[in-house]
């Protein structure tokens, strides 16, 4: 059996609050310009067919649930530390995932760093072996 991952630009972690019957929401986006990743390079990304257009946000993660998630060679599992946590994020073509596929990629360890950084503010990581 063979799996799939898909790869993905995650571009935001959002957190729902309600108070007062207002649905109102914290999101932190993630900087990819001091990763030498602008706005506009994904816009080419899009326009040469490598990225999928929309930007996907994921269903809200269950308080109960663990959400399995990689980067790279790491594999975690995610609890929220609150109800209303969810993702957004752009997808990569079925043409860009061959390709990431074929080019392989390197761990940038600072952006690792700091997207675990990120993570702890809203969920607990637990490594899997």
């Amino acid at each position: 059996m063979v799996t799939i991952k898909i790869k993905k630009i995650l571009t935001s972690i959002k957190q729902r609050t309600n108070s007062f019957s207002f649905h109102r929401s914290h999101q932190t986006h993630i900087d990819y310009n001091q990763y030498h990743l602008p706005y506009s390079s994904i816009l080419i990304l899009t326009e040469l067919g490598l990225l999928l257009s929309t930007e996907l946000e994921t269903n809200l993660i269950s308080y109960t649930d663990k959400l399995n998630f990689n980067y790279h060679t790491e594999s975690y599992s995610l609890s929220p530390i609150k109800k209303g946590t969810s993702f957004t994020y752009y997808r990569l073509s079925p043409i860009g995932q061959e390709l990431a596929q074929l080019i392989g990629s390197q761990t940038n360890n600072e952006y690792q760093e700091q997207l675990n950084e990120l993570l702890l503010k809203y969920f607990t990581i637990a490594h899997q072996y």
